[in-house]
């Protein structure tokens, strides 16, 4: 009943990502859940299945630091090249049994500024032993 009334027509996880959320005539309960919903996302991450649902800069994922995080300019140039999700930047030439393999910056055509940066981002992935499967990515609570 409250997802039909405070959040339809999205998904919880698109209202979640929300930056602007109406609270106008709502409950006081839901309000309260409105004001914690910083502290609720600070405590989400994302555990890896196909990659699909893993937004590239902006989504944590499990086993990651702080270092999930891209500048606005990394994220648009991405997404010029149509790159939005983690399954998107897996490299299938660079992968094993073992391990996963990314794209390099080369494979990118970064300059300089944003290859230091995409790098460390990729580091993360790789330190993290992320590795894509067939599940779906699943939204946890890390702070259990």
């Amino acid at each position: 009943m409250t997802k039909r009334k405070y959040i339809d027509p999205l998904s919880t996880l698109d209202w979640i990502r929300l930056p602007q959320k109406s609270s106008k005539n709502s409950l006081v309960v839901w309000k309260a859940v409105i004001a914690s919903v910083n502290i609720i996302k600070k405590g989400l991450a994302w555990y890896v299945g196909d990659g699909t649902q893993i937004r590239l800069g902006r989504d944590p994922w499990i086993g990651c630091s702080e270092g999930f995080h891209l500048s606005q300019d990394l994220v648009a140039f991405l997404k010029d090249r149509g790159l939005f999700t983690l399954n998107q930047i897996a490299d299938p030439r660079a992968s094993s049994i073992w391990n996963q393999g990314w794209l390099k910056g080369r494979d990118l055509d970064l300059i300089e500024d944003r290859l230091e940066e995409w790098d460390r981002y990729i580091r993360n992935l790789v330190n993290s032993s992320v590795r894509l499967s067939d599940s779906p990515d699943e939204l946890k609570w890390v702070f259990a």
